[in-house]
């Protein structure tokens, strides 16, 4: 029987899409360009290059910050080089992150979801986001009375999802390190999934119409959040 639930945050509970879109636009403007389709779609296959890179350990956080706007710079055709260049792409990053902070938009019945599971179940967050960023953004969502097993952030915890030891550090912290007792769900296979099953944890892959098939790497697999009580009494008469 299930106990505990931990939530990604990015793409599970909140609609990072449009909070990226949105911060993402705004931050272009401020440095004075058009922020174009073409330009937009180009940072965002750079920066989900790098945040695999941070899933499989090759990179840093901070090294991720700066690089994505590395090379939005480079997108824009920016022509500074140097330390230069690299003081004006950590100023475009925390003019991002500002915008990206106050945004805690989640998608449609995730807030009722929490608020009754949380009668039940344990409900934590686990997320590799930025940590500033997370808790702002958490703090702005309403979520805060029902996620009462904490706020997990990876860079905080200084282990990624999904190195096993990210998990094992949040079953220690709240002090069940059985990992039958608790369910993974998100929206990741490597991440969120992965990470969950390597730790022992059985998973709910949230696929949200991906074209991939992770029926094989997950425990369950939902299209909406809405499907989840009904996945949660099968985990639990199990």
């Amino acid at each position: 029987m299930y106990r505990h639930l931990l939530f990604d945050a990015d793409g599970t509970l909140f609609d990072f899409d449009t909070a990226e879109e949105t911060s993402l636009r705004q931050t272009i403007a401020h440095a004075g360009l058009e922020a174009t389709d073409t330009l937009c779609a180009g940072y965002r296959v750079e920066n989900k290059k790098l945040w695999s890179a941070l899933e499989r350990g090759q990179i840093t956080m901070n090294a991720l910050q700066r690089q994505r706007f590395l090379a939005l710079l480079t997108l824009m055709g920016d022509a500074r080089q140097g330390a230069e260049r690299d003081e004006a792409a950590d100023a475009l990053n925390e003019y991002y992150l500002r915008r990206l902070t106050g945004n805690g938009t989640l998608y449609p019945g995730a807030l009722a979801l929490c608020r009754a599971l949380s009668a039940r179940y344990t409900l934590s967050i686990a997320t590799n986001g930025v940590a500033s960023t997370q808790r702002g953004r958490f703090e702005a969502s309403g979520l805060a009375p029902y996620i009462k097993g904490g706020l997990f952030i990876s860079q905080e915890m200084g282990v990624f999802k999904p190195d096993p030891a990210y998990f094992f550090q949040v079953m220690k912290a709240l002090g069940d390190e059985n990992p039958r007792h608790y369910l993974m769900i998100g929206d990741s296979l490597t991440s969120d999934i992965a990470g969950g099953r390597a730790a022992g944890m059985d998973t709910c892959w949230l696929e949200r119409g991906s074209a991939q098939n992770g029926s094989a790497e997950s425990t369950f697999c939902i299209k909406t959040l809405e499907e989840l009580p009904a996945i949660l009494k099968r985990g639990d008469g199990a």
